[in-house]
């Protein structure tokens, strides 16, 4: 087991991070008005009017009203710690996943495939190698189980480490966001990938997204990270109502309200990089609920039926 995993317990709230001296605290003002940028929704943006400012450090911003609306984490952030943790998300996480990363296949239906989302379309425009899978269950008109979860189990289970560690981080700082995420219905453990909170695993590989809001997923913040080779540049996310730019690199840890704020990545990928977003799905009308029930049970009736046409089947003489 990785130290980090033994050492979760001693990950502070964020409050007291502040109190050390390790995190910032900032209350962001609007740049950009929300209208304006609604017309641009859906177009990649590069201008630098977008980006005055950048976060160097590990930060917490809020809303005017106190709420958190991100939660920026550099991968040393507690090596200055009284308690000398190591890194964030240890490098032995990060290669582990991105090695499961790396050997899935392209593959329309079962792996890597051409940018779908309206967010990004464009995508391969900036960069023709983008790509993107999801893992986990989404819920476009009924529940389903992505096909590359089930194709791709053995390289999923190499990200599942990192998915669990993220999570753990996210719980441990912010309690009372974490549990707040959790009182929804789609705290179903069936849906939970990994033990986590999270549904839904989107991967993007070189994969730039344009000027979007993530309205589809369940209220509260969404963890994301960065796994990238050597020598990779490019890709910076970015708030663009408030003109802020997030450095995002390996080991650091972004969790933020992008289901209310608009974002965005700023320029295209140059390298190898995945970027992993975790979240929840909605997955709470009855009739999907209902749906997925039924299919799960035709299907185990199917299995069934199958497994006993083939032990009812006869012996071939030798």
């Amino acid at each position: 087991m990785d130290p980090i995993f033994r050492l979760l317990k001693k990950i502070p709230h964020w409050s007291r991070l502040v109190r050390e001296g390790l995190l910032t605290e900032r209350h962001l003002m609007e740049v950009h008005k929300h209208k304006d940028l609604q017309k641009l929704r859906f177009t990649y943006l590069s201008d630098s009017k977008y980006a005055l400012d950048t976060l160097t450090e590990s930060t917490i911003c809020y809303y005017p009203n106190g709420d958190v609306l991100a939660l920026f984490l550099k991968g040393d952030i507690f090596k200055s710690s009284r308690k000398a943790l190591p890194a964030l998300i240890p490098e032995s996480i990060r290669d582990l996943a991105f090695e499961g990363l790396s050997q899935i296949p392209f593959d329309p239906d079962d792996g890597f495939h051409k940018p779908k989302r309206r967010a990004t379309r464009g995508a391969i425009d900036w960069n023709p190698d983008a790509k993107e899978l999801v893992f986990g269950y989404t819920d476009a008109g009924t529940i389903e189980l992505t096909k590359a979860t089930e194709a791709q189990v053995k390289h999923y289970e190499k990200v599942l480490p990192l998915i669990r560690l993220m999570n753990a981080i996210y719980a441990r700082i912010l309690p009372k966001e974490y549990a707040a995420a959790g009182m929804y219905t789609v705290a179903r453990k069936r849906f939970r990938q990994g033990g986590t909170t999270f549904t839904t695993i989107t991967v993007n590989r070189n994969c730039p997204t344009a000027l979007h809001k993530d309205s589809y997923n369940h209220p509260g913040l969404i963890a994301m990270t960065t796994l990238a080779a050597p020598g990779t540049t490019g890709g910076e996310f970015c708030f663009p109502q408030y003109a802020l730019k997030v450095p995002v690199k390996p080991g650091d840890l972004l969790i933020a309200a992008t289901n209310r704020e608009w974002h965005c990545n700023l320029s295209p990928v140059v390298g190898l990089k995945f970027s992993m977003v975790c979240y929840k799905r909605r997955l709470s009308s009855l009739t999907q609920l209902r749906t997925f029930a039924f299919k799960v049970t035709k299907a185990r009736i199917k299995k069934r039926l199958e497994q006993l046409r083939v032990s009812k089947r006869p012996e071939l003489p030798s």
